[in-house]
C-alpha cells in the first residue's frame, strides 16, 4: 500500500490503514480523489463501510487525533483504569504493555510501577505485595497526561535531557506562540553498570539516549539542545573539536553527536522540569550497550580486577569516586589529597569499579610501585617510560615517579651511555611513505652472541635474531622468515660486512625485486637507523642479559625485549610501532591494567539467542556415537560458563555445549531410570 501512494502529500499509510489530512474540506476532498484514483489504477478495492470521511478528529493506531494534536483514547484509557488485578505474570505483562504504549504521554510517570517491573522479572517468585497493589492503583495517573503536538518540519525543535541517579529522560518539543509543546516524551531505567557512572556521564548518557530516540525527527535538521549541566556546552559544543582530554567514552559521544546539525543551550534544572522529572520516574527499560569486552586468557601478575580492589581500599581514591558520582557536591578542594582530581573532575569517570582519567586507569597508592616495576620491565629510558605510562595508568606526580624510581636502577645506572657531542655531518635518509618501505639491517655482539637487527624506518618497528653463525645463507634464511609475514620491501640498507656484500644476498635482493644499498665504508652513520636500532637493542639486552651466554635463553629475551618496545610509543612516530605495523595494540601486561567500556555484550548475545539451562534440570543430549538414539535423557549437574554445561547422561559426566542440548518433555522417571 505505501509503494501505491508513494508521492502523494499528507497521505499516513501503515498496513491496510489510509489517513488523509488536510486544511479545509475542499483541500481534504481534491487528496481523496487522487487516493482513489491511484487505487483505481493498482485495481485495490475499499471496504466503504470501514471509511469515514470529512471528520474533524479519527482514531488511528489506538490514538485520537484532531486540530488540536495527538490523544490518547477514551476506551483504551477505560480498559487501562478499570482493570482487574493481574493473577499472574502473564497478565501483569499485558496490563504494563498497555501502559507503555501510552508512556509518550506520560511525562511523570510514578517510580513506584518499578514494583510490577520487579515481578515480571525471571526467577522472581509471585508475590503480590501491598506495594504492588499500591502501584497497580497508580493507573490513574495517565488521566493527566499531556496533549501531545504533530511533529511539523517547518517549526523549530527542542531536545531537553536530563538524568538521575536511577534514570534518564528526553523530551521532543516545537515552540508554538514562544512556548514549548511536547511531541514526546521518552525515558529509561539505567542498568546496575550505568548506575556507577560518573554525573557528567550520566548527562551526556542522557542526550545519547535522546537523540537515538528521536533520530528520525532529528537527523539532517538543525535543532537545539537543552541541558542543564553546564561542563558539556564546552565538551559537546559543535564549534569546538572533539574533546582530547576526555575520557574514552565521552569522546565516543562527542563523535556520534558530530553527524547532527545542534545548537547547544544550557538552562538551570528548576527550567527543564519535564525531562527532569523522565529521568527521575523512567521508564521501565535497557539502554542499548556499548560493545566492548575483556577476555582474560592467561594469568597476569595484575589486572585491572586488582586495580579496582585496590580503589575500594584507597581512602582517597574511594572518596574521589563519591565525589564523581555525586558531582563533587560538598566538596571541600582546601584538601590537598584531591586537589590534583579536582583540578581534572571534568575528565574522571568510573568504569567496572575503576577510578579513569581520560582514557587511563587511576592506580592505587598500594598498586604505584608494582605498576613502575612493569613500566621499567626492560629497562626503557625516562621518556619513554613516560610515554608507555600516558598510554594507560596514571596518578598524581607520576612523571615524577618514573624518574625517581629510573634514576634509582643499578643497571641503568651501570651501563648509561656517557652522552657526548658529535659534530660529524651527516645526511638523513628521505622519510618512508608507509611502513615496510625502507628497511635497515646490521648486526650486534652481545656476551660473544651475534644478533642481527633489522630496523623499519617507517614505523620503527625491530626484529632481532640470536644466529649461530653470520653467514649469508642464515641471513638469507632469516629475512625470507621474516619477509614471509610482512611482505618484501622496496629497499633494503646494510654496511659492507662479509654477508652483506656476498652475491648470495644481491641475487636474493633481485630476485624478489629489492633494491640493495650499502653505506660506505667506515661511515656507519650512514646507516644510522640500524645503528640506531642497534643501540636501542643493545642498552636494552645488556641491562636485562648480564652475563647470560645461552642462545635459546637470550632469544627468550630478546622476544621479551622487542615486545615491550614494540608497544611503547617512539619519539619519532609519536605512536606504537606495532600499532603502526599491525593496526592494532596488541595485549601486554599494561593493557589489562584499563578496563574496556561496556560488557562482554558479545557473549551476551550469543547466549541470549541460545537456549539457557538451571541445574538439576532435565534436557536431551545429542549422542555423538554412530549407533543408538539421536537424543539421550540428562540433567544439568553445572552451569561452567554461559555455552558449557557439566551434565550427567548414561551413568557418567560429561562436558556438553549449549548446541548439543535441548529443553526435554519427558516425565522425571524417564531421566531418574537413564
Amino acid at each position: 500500500m505505501e509503494n501505491i501512494l508513494t508521492g502523494l502529500k499528507n497521505i499516513q499509510v501503515y498496513l491496510d490503514d489510509i489517513i488523509i489530512s488536510g486544511k479545509s474540506v475542499d483541500d481534504c476532498k481534491n487528496k481523496v480523489w487522487l487516493v482513489l484514483g491511484r487505487l483505481q489504477e493498482y485495481r485495490v478495492k475499499i471496504n466503504f463501510d470501514k471509511c469515514q470521511f470529512f471528520r474533524s478528529s479519527v482514531i488511528f493506531l489506538g490514538h485520537k487525533i484532531d486540530k488540536h494534536g495527538v490523544h490518547p483514547t477514551d476506551d483504551k484509557m477505560d480498559t487501562i483504569l478499570n482493570a482487574p488485578q493481574p493473577k499472574d505474570t502473564s497478565q501483569l505483562k499485558s496490563f504494563l504493555g498497555l501502559i507503555n504504549y501510552y508512556r509518550g504521554y506520560i511525562p511523570m510517570s510514578s517510580t513506584i510501577l518499578s514494583s510490577l517491573y520487579n515481578l515480571t522479572k525471571k526467577n522472581v517468585k509471585w508475590v503480590w505485595s501491598d506495594e504492588c497493589e499500591s502501584a497497580f492503583k497508580k493507573a490513574s495517573i495517565l488521566k493527566e497526561s499531556q496533549l501531545l503536538v504533530t511533529y511539523n518540519p517547518d517549526l523549530p525543535l527542542i531536545l531537553t535531557c536530563d538524568s538521575s541517579s536511577y534514570g534518564v529522560g528526553a523530551v521532543l518539543s516545537h515552540i508554538i506562540d514562544k512556548e514549548e509543546k511536547p511531541i514526546m516524551f521518552a525515558s529509561s531505567t539505567l542498568s546496575a553498570a550505568e548506575k556507577n557512572y560518573s554525573q557528567i556521564d550520566r548527562e551526556a548518557l542522557a542526550i545519547i539516549f535522546g537523540i537515538k530516540k528521536f533520530h528520525k525527527y532529528l537527523f539532517g535538521r538543525k535543532f537545539i539542545l537543552v541541558s542543564d549541566h553546564l561542563p558539556l556546552k564546552s565538551l559537546f559544543n559543535q564549534n569546538k573539536n572533539i574533546p582530547v582530554h576526555a575520557s574514552s567514552r565521552l569522546q565516543r559521544w562527542a563523535i556520534i553527536l558530530s553527524g547532527y546539525d545542534y545548537e547547544f543551550q544550557y538552562r538551570k534544572g528548576s527550567n527543564i522540569n519535564n525531562a527532569d522529572a523522565l529521568s527521575r520516574l523512567p521508564i521501565e527499560g535497557n539502554i542499548d550497550e556499548e560493545l566492548g569486552s575483556i577476555m582474560l586468557v592467561e594469568q597476569l601478575p595484575l589486572t585491572f580486577h586488582e586495580i579496582a580492589n585496590g580503589t575500594s581500599e584507597d581512602a582517597v581514591l574511594k572518596l574521589v569516586c563519591e565525589q564523581v558520582k555525586s558531582g563533587w557536591v560538598n566538596c571541600k578542594t582546601d584538601k590537598n589529597e584531591l586537589e590534583p582530581y579536582f583540578r581534572r573532575r571534568q575528565e574522571l569517570s568510573i568504569e567496572k569499579e575503576c577510578l579513569i582519567i581520560g582514557n587511563r586507569v587511576v592506580v592505587p597508592n598500594i598498586l604505584r610501585q608494582q605498576v613502575l616495576n612493569i613500566l621499567h620491565k626492560n629497562h626503557p629510558g625516562i621518556v619513554r617510560s613516560k610515554m608507555l605510562a600516558r598510554s594507560y595508568v596514571w596518578w598524581p606526580n607520576i612523571d615524577n615517579c618514573i624518574e625517581k624510581y629510573i634514576k634509582c636502577c643499578s643497571q641503568c645506572q651501570f651501563n648509561q651511555n656517557d652522552k657526548c657531542k658529535n659534530d660529524k655531518i651527516f645526511v638523513p635518509w628521505p622519510k618512508s611513505e608507509k611502513p615496510w618501505q625502507r628497511i635497515h639491517i646490521d648486526f650486534l655482539d652481545v656476551n660473544k652472541i651475534k644478533l642481527l637487527i633489522l630496523v623499519d624506518s617507517g614505523s620503527k618497528w625491530i626484529e632481532c635474531w640470536a644466529l649461530n653463525n653470520t653467514t649469508a645463507t642464515m641471513v638469507i634464511r632469516v629475512l625470507s622468515r621474516c619477509f614471509c609475514t610482512f611482505g618484501s620491501p622496496e629497499i633494503l640498507v646494510c654496511d659492507n660486512g662479509p654477508p652483506f656484500g656476498s652475491k648470495e644476498l644481491k641475487t636474493y635482493c633481485n630476485n624478489n625485486s629489492i633494491k640493495l644499498l650499502h653505506s660506505p665504508p667506515y661511515n656507519p652513520e650512514s646507516n644510522g637507523l640500524a645503528e640506531r636500532g642497534v643501540q636501542t637493542i643493545k642498552k636494552l639486552l645488556i641491562k636485562s642479559l648480564c652475563n647470560e651466554r645461552e642462545i635459546t635463553r637470550i632469544q627468550t629475551k630478546i622476544d621479551d625485549v622487542l615486545l615491550s618496545y614494540r608497544n611503547t610509543p617512539s619519539a619519532d612516530t609519536g605512536c606504537c610501532p606495532a600499532e603502526i605495523m599491525l593496526n592494532f595494540n596488541p595485549k601486554t601486561q599494561l593493557t589489562v591494567l584499563k578496563p574496556k567500556i561496556g560488557g562482554d555484550i558479545d557473549l551476551e548475545y550469543a547466549i541470549g539467542k541460545s537456549a539457557k539451562f538451571e541445574v538439576d534440570e532435565n534436557v536431551l543430549v545429542k549422542n555423538s556415537q554412530a549407533k543408538g538414539q539421536n537424543w539421550l535423557p540428562g540433567k544439568i549437574m553445572k552451569v561452567l560458563s554461559g555455552c558449557r554445561y557439566l551434565v550427567t547422561v548414561n551413568g557418567g559426566v560429561k562436558m556438553v555445549h549449549v548446541n548439543k542440548l535441548k529443553c526435554s518433555m519427558l516425565s522425571e522417571e524417564i531421566h531418574q531410570g537413564e
